[in-house]
């Protein structure tokens, strides 16, 4: 987790997700702190602290009889974002592993589980929190032969466009929501399932863009 000011200011953005949260690379490392999204983002929004909270793997569900239980982001939430406390926003990036074997989750589902937790942090919180919930990009067209042709994922769970049913759930809970693929449109990274660094600061950009609107009107 690393901050992009000192912990000690009150203004706090807490980010969650995963891999592309933590700034995987394809090819082994970690795409630079400053060039991640959520940093990328908070330069858009001068004095204020942004936590970054990713975990390569995560998912959102909160129980599965396969799925790792360290990465259940459902289970793991409330934990996490308590740790982050006080915060004043919350930004939700999860689904990609969501769409992958074992779990095979449909939009619904993931939509359903970000609206847990979201209700979760709100009760947390215990003030009055913006919260952001960004639906992923979108898995390049290579990557999904590739994940049916190995490891028998399904071909139309993979392609799902979670866009619709994530901003459902954002109108439902009056919070915010931002569509990746609008600055992203599928992930750039080489395999086809990561954000390149270019695609860190455009997404960044355009996350930051929505916050600003968000926190400071």
């Amino acid at each position: 987790m690393i901050t992009s000011t000192t912990r000690s200011q009150r203004r706090r953005i807490f980010f969650y997700g995963d891999s592309n949260v933590w700034g995987y690379m394809p090819d082994g490392g970690r795409i630079r702190a400053q060039d991640r999204f959520p940093f990328q983002a908070g330069l858009l929004l001068p004095g204020w602290e942004v936590v970054d909270c990713g975990l390569n793997g995560r998912c959102s569900a909160y129980s599965h009889e396969l799925f790792p239980q360290d990465l259940l982001g459902g289970a793991s939430f409330r934990a996490e974002f308590a740790r982050a406390l006080p915060a004043d926003a919350l930004v939700l990036m999860l689904g990609t592993n969501d769409v992958m074997d074992p779990l095979n989750f449909t939009a619904r589902k993931i939509a359903d589980n970000l609206r847990r937790m979201v209700r979760e942090a709100k009760e947390a919180a215990g003030v009055q929190l913006a919260v952001l919930l960004v639906s992923p990009p979108a898995i390049a067209r290579r990557s999904v032969w590739e994940l049916v042709g190995m490891y028998g994922c399904e071909k139309d769970v993979l392609e799902q466009d979670l866009a619709p049913a994530i901003a459902e759930a954002a109108g439902e809970e009056g919070v915010h929501f931002l569509d990746a693929r609008d600055s992203v449109p599928e992930f750039d990274a080489e395999d086809g399932m990561h954000l390149s660094a270019d695609g860190h600061r455009a997404l960044g950009r355009a996350c930051g863009e929505v916050l600003r609107h968000m926190l400071l009107g």
